[in-house]
């Protein structure tokens, strides 16, 4: 875990490397170091250990990694969430829909779409409320291979 704080990026891609493929479990302590991370690689990958942590750990801690200056941290943040389905999660994916970014709005609707049996008729409504923001016109053409009539 140390030499995550390396200065040096290739160190840190070889560790990043490393751990993806090892860890099976990861506890709040050993979270809380990845996640303040000054390397967004670092925060990334905290991000992709949202999936690893007790739900009581990830209800805790995810939103440090919601809010953050990243959006690549961000919205595997929304991925993530969306399949553990934290309470709450459909919630801030469709609020996260709203997002200035696209690359936020477009984790969000995959995100719903990975449930379609809940997170479809969310799409579906925020289609139909929001029409011209960016996401609503793939969305719909997404909704409609579901068989939903946007």
């Amino acid at each position: 875990m140390v030499a995550l704080e390396d200065r040096d990026a290739d160190v840190r891609k070889v560790v990043l490397s490393t751990l993806r493929g090892n860890l099976q479990r990861l506890d709040e302590k050993d979270f809380i170091p990845l996640m303040l991370s000054a390397y967004a690689e670092v925060r990334v990958f905290a991000s992709e250990c949202l999936l690893l942590l007790e739900m009581k750990v990830l209800q805790k801690r995810h939103m440090e990694l919601l809010i953050d200056s990243d959006s690549l941290v961000r919205a595997t943040t929304l991925r993530a969430l969306a399949k553990r389905q934290m309470p709450g999660w459909m919630k801030v994916h469709v609020r996260s829909l709203l997002d200035s970014d696209y690359a936020i709005q477009r984790a969000a609707m995959d995100g719903l779409l990975n449930d379609p049996k809940v997170g479809a008729p969310a799409l579906l409504d925020f289609v139909r409320t929001h029409p011209s923001e960016k996401i609503s016109s793939l969305a719909r053409t997404e909704l409609s291979r579901l068989g939903l009539n946007p």
